[in-house]
């Protein structure tokens, strides 16, 4: 008896929703895309119209990637073939995506054994040894599991439907619903509730191992490359602060920063543009009301993107602004270098102080959201 197992990349490819990301790996070897825009389920609905790119792209397309951690979304560019079609390449990127915690099946094996071969040359404590070789056989098993659905044919997630925003709803109540589920989903997920950008005293994370790994790529392929941080709801903010990651939250925009002017440094100038459009400003201040009508936002993770997506290429590829999303002088979107990195963080955080005094209600509600999502301590790998 003879057996034949033949697989692809995108069988191979690992995701938080496999098979909405087998799907969008798919879809980019199918489209051929001469611009591409992809991310998390936050860039589902940008702008694929000519009037948005630059011009002579033919092809364009938008990839949602729901839920994918950064290094899911480079894997998803890489297996898909976007680095030999592509002209332009724009990636939304989400600082929960950056925590090397976050996976929907705890952490790949092959990232596990990256970390384990990392820390090989430490003097770690007998405990930490033990933690790392049982999260090693928790992903393999996890993995194996997970091969087994996809050969018998069984779904390993269920893509959920998208269903229309209605115009009026409980939106506060909305809000706080979401702000519980995200918390506890992407920035202090199971097992380990717990948020790192590299693994404490190791150093390493498959996330920016990525990152530099995409703008190496961007630059020996000639393709322009445009990272941007999301413009979600000042809520997402006041999590991340009163969580206690506002720190790494500010480290995590360096970290990036720094990444793309040493590409930018060895390459073409300027072929790498990092876009911060998150903060407190006229798009992510929006009132939450306990009902009524949201102009700009959809819930407190995403944004309106067929209004402020509009505005988010228009404001990266030098568009004209739309009156609908302009605010003049202050119309979000600053492009980060190393010249005016720590300005504007400043600049935000002394926003973050006027919106906290006027904004009391929502200050004590998150705060009160918080203390009963995070009652337990997080656990330490290490």
């Amino acid at each position: 008896m003879a057996f034949c197992l033949t697989l692809d990349a995108t069988t191979l490819y690992r995701g938080t929703a496999w098979n909405s990301q087998r799907t969008a790996v798919k879809t980019i070897l199918r489209e051929r895309p001469d611009g591409l825009v992809i991310g998390s389920s936050r860039v589902e609905g940008l702008p694929t119209g000519a009037a948005f790119w630059p011009a002579g792209l033919d092809r364009r397309l938008v990839v949602p990637m729901y839920g994918a951690a950064f290094d899911e979304l480079v894997g998803g560019i890489e297996s898909g073939g976007a680095l030999d079609s592509a002209r332009y390449i724009v990636v939304g990127i989400d600082f929960y995506g950056f925590n090397v915690f976050y996976r929907s099946d705890l952490i790949h094996p092959v990232d596990t054994l990256s970390l384990i071969r990392s820390s090989l040359s430490q003097s770690l404590p007998f405990k930490a040894v033990v933690e790392r070789i049982s999260l090693l056989v928790t992903n393999v098993i996890s993995f194996v599991e997970r091969v087994r659905k996809l050969s018998l044919g069984e779904p390993i997630v269920v893509p959920v439907a998208a269903t229309p925003q209605p115009a009026v709803k409980a939106w506060r109540s909305e809000f706080l619903r979401a702000s519980r589920v995200h918390l506890a989903g992407a920035y202090f997920p199971a097992p380990y509730e717990n948020f790192h950008l590299s693994y404490p005293g190791v150093g390493f994370s498959a996330h920016t191992g990525a990152l530099k790994r995409l703008l190496a790529e961007a630059r020996e392929h000639h393709i322009p490359l445009k990272l941007f941080i999301h413009p979600t709801h000042a809520w997402e903010m006041e999590l991340i602060r009163q969580s206690g990651l506002w720190p790494a939250f500010e480290e995590w925009k360096r970290i990036v920063a720094e990444m793309v002017a040493d590409a930018n440094a060895t390459g073409d100038a300027g072929s790498a543009a990092l876009w911060d459009f998150s903060g407190y400003n006229c798009w992510t201040t929006e009132e939450v009301p306990d009902s009524g009508v949201m102009k700009l936002h959809e819930d407190m993770s995403h944004y309106n993107r067929a209004l402020l997506g509009r505005a988010i290429m228009q404001r990266m590829f030098g568009g004209v602004s739309d009156p609908e999303t302009s605010c003049g002088a202050d119309t979000p979107g600053v492009r980060l270098d190393r010249a005016n990195l720590e300005a504007h963080l400043a600049r935000i955080r002394a926003a973050q102080t006027e919106w906290l005094t006027s904004h009391p209600r929502d200050v004590r509600d998150l705060r009160e959201l918080v203390g009963q999502t995070m009652k337990r301590k997080p656990k330490s790998l290490f």
